[in-house]
């Protein structure tokens, strides 16, 4: 297994590896999960304010997003919370990797395969590196330039990631004639979830307020 030295970065990744492996528990904890979904959904209904007097009452307005500042705490707040979802799926595909390296022979395949879990590894140090705390709009205000550039800097490391989890798959993709039965069934999946890190890293991008560069 490839070191990674972010202790950050060790402790998702064993969590939402340990989420992972532990799917045999999944029956029990989607239960669980659907019950809070409820219970905060039954929550939510009965404190919500209808439209007529929140919207329309003429008192002060809950957007955020009126100020500059404002929008940015949005725009950090959203980022990090996608960033969050991306480690979680990027996870999820570097443990299939691992799997996959494992079960094939030592060859160019065994190789290539490691250069993919080796490319998932260092993106979801990447990531997780965006996962914070989004600061206060008072906090922002003072130094609007610093936060800012903290999320134009987010958006250049989530899209660095989405182009080499791209040039992951496109590894994968010139491994499929070479493979078959069962192996060729795990690099199939590990595709599909590459696909969906891609997707939650391109929220990432978007939740900070960033352009998402074009890939393949």
């Amino acid at each position: 297994m490839i070191s990674v030295p972010r202790n950050a970065w060790n402790l998702v990744f064993m969590r939402k590896l340990l989420e992972v492996k532990s799917s045999n528990l999944a029956p029990i904890l989607m239960i669980s999960l659907l019950i809070g979904v409820l219970a905060m959904l039954t929550s939510c209904q009965s404190q919500t304010t209808p439209i007529s007097a929140s919207k329309y009452s003429g008192g002060a307005s809950a957007d955020t997003t009126s100020t500059p500042e404002g929008k940015l705490h949005d725009q950090l707040s959203s980022g990090s919370f996608q960033a969050e979802a991306s480690v979680s799926s990027i996870t999820v595909a570097f443990g299939t990797a691992e799997l996959l390296s494992k079960s094939l022979k030592q060859g160019e395949a065994s190789v290539a395969v490691l250069d993919v879990v080796e490319v998932l590894n260092f993106c979801g140090k990447s990531m997780t590196e965006l996962i914070d705390d989004s600061p206060e709009v008072a906090e922002i205000k003072k130094n609007f330039a610093k936060f800012d550039d903290q999320r134009i800097k987010a958006v250049e490391v989530a899209n660095d990631c989405l182009h080499d989890l791209d040039e992951a798959n496109g590894i994968l993709d010139s491994l499929k004639p070479d493979l078959n039965g069962d192996a060729l069934g795990d690099l199939t999946l590990l595709q599909t979830q590459i696909a969906e890190a891609m997707d939650d890293v391109i929220g990432t991008i978007e939740g900070y307020g960033g352009k998402v560069e074009p890939v393949g």
